[in-house]
């Protein structure tokens, strides 16, 4: 594995809130997942990104929030991958 991938911002920090709250078996964000995208890998996040910050950050009682079966993220959590969007989504998938 790559030393630059494996200590990206992406994999020490965004990804593993994405593994937790988006990419689980109840959340559905895994290969082969019935919830679309796979949020396990690098490209996919940074192709969702608007979105999934979009989403995260709606209301609760929006039919399009996420996650939809599990708990709100955290303020800090949100903050998170908003920054890390902001700053230009870099990453790599290991």
């Amino acid at each position: 594995m790559d030393d630059q991938c494996e200590l990206s911002y992406f994999t020490i920090t965004v990804k593993p809130i994405l593994i937790t709250n988006c990419a689980n078996d109840i959340n559905c964000h895994v290969s082969e997942g019935n919830a679309g995208a796979d949020f396990t890998k690098y490209e996919n996040v940074y192709a969702e990104k608007d979105e999934i910050v979009r989403r995260i950050s709606l209301d609760t009682s929006d039919p399009d929030f996420m996650p939809k079966d599990g708990l709100p993220l955290t303020f800090e959590e949100v903050q998170i991958i908003n920054d890390w969007v902001a700053s230009g989504a870099q990453g790599c998938d290991n």
